[in-house]
């Protein structure tokens, strides 16, 4: 049993062992919806490849040609796209290798830790006993002085885990770079704005206007879960949510598919933060929030909070930004 003394001296070394799991949990996440895409894809590649053998032995002509040329670039498209996805579980694998590692490292500190603590406590308790009155209190600043000394070993595997993390989102964005783009449809901007992309936010916010009704709906819809806990991978209203899920969900109300992971909501328009309007998404490369207006965004920040509405942010420690989004364009 851990001495509470020594378990409180503990505490800081177990938040670095919480970080490592948080990541690990968002990259095995991540890796199980890649894995899940890559195998959809090779079989829709194999199952189209195999049709288009098919057609092309009873079907000759002009009309059959173009449908031919066509079909293989289709084809084409899959593949490359299902060997970018198989890069990226690649990619993962070994940050999530590294974070492993670390991860092991961290709990021996903390046990290595508790097991020292837990001796010293013990001895100095029996020379207390015998008469030594200032034996706790040398017991107790050896155990500060040893557990600044842990936490720095700490700090420094963590930095080692993210450190793998930030390499991994750079190589998966050269990896995103390879995907076959759509061909994108031109925008007609509206030229005024009607009652339904208007959002009445409270809480002394105010009223502010969205750039469609799309949008509009979203904003509206993450409003009604304020106050819901944060649960990891949580997506169901007025029981939990995670910062994705909330997101995903919102849109979800609006008529638009998310992904329900922070990085791939990277759906619609990029647009600068000079251009923010309600509704776009503040993406991080493990966390996402939802501009609201008026300098805010909503949030399912992290276990043991609640949706909430917070000022503007573009800085996570740990966390690389990756820009603003708006899916309503979609």
């Amino acid at each position: 049993m851990t001495n509470p003394v020594v378990g409180l001296f503990a505490d800081p070394i177990r938040d670095r062992l919480r970080d490592l799991v948080d990541h690990a949990e968002l990259a095995e996440h991540a890796q199980t919806d890649l894995r899940s895409a890559a195998s959809t894809l090779l079989d829709q590649h194999n199952r189209l490849h195999t049709e288009q053998q098919t057609i092309a032995q009873h079907w000759h002509g002009a009309a059959a040609a173009s449908f031919g040329s066509h079909s293989t670039n289709v084809v084409a498209q899959i593949n490359t796209t299902a060997q970018a996805l198989s890069g990226a579980n690649t990619v993962l694998t070994g940050a999530l290798g590294e974070l492993r590692t670390q991860h092991a490292a961290v709990s021996r500190l903390v046990d290595e830790y508790t097991s020292q603590g837990n001796q010293l406590m013990t001895a100095a308790n029996s020379l207390a006993g015998a008469g030594h009155p200032t034996a706790m209190i040398d017991a107790v600043n050896h155990l500060s002085a040893l557990s600044k000394r842990y936490v720095t070993e700490a700090d420094t595997a963590v930095h080692t885990a993210h450190t793998a993390f930030t390499t991994a989102t750079k190589d998966l964005g050269v990896l995103e770079k390879q995907l076959p783009q759509p061909k994108r449809v031109p925008k007609h901007q509206p030229t005024h704005t009607s009652a339904s992309d208007k959002v009445n936010l409270g809480h002394g916010l105010g009223t502010v206007t969205a750039p469609n009704p799309r949008a509009a709906t979203a904003v509206r819809a993450a409003l009604t879960q304020l106050g819901v806990p944060y649960v990891w991978a949580g997506e169901t209203p007025g029981k939990g949510f995670d910062c994705s899920g909330l997101t995903a969900w919102a849109y979800g109300k609006a008529g638009i598919s998310l992904p329900h992971y922070a990085s791939s909501q990277r759906i619609g328009a990029k647009v600068s933060e000079k251009d923010l309007k309600p509704g776009d998404l503040v993406i991080f490369s493990g966390h996402v929030t939802m501009y609201i207006g008026k300098g805010h965004v909503i949030a399912a920040p992290y276990t043991g909070t609640d949706v909430q509405i917070q000022p503007l942010f573009t800085s996570i420690a740990g966390d690389p930004f990756l820009g603003f989004w708006r899916p309503s364009v979609k």
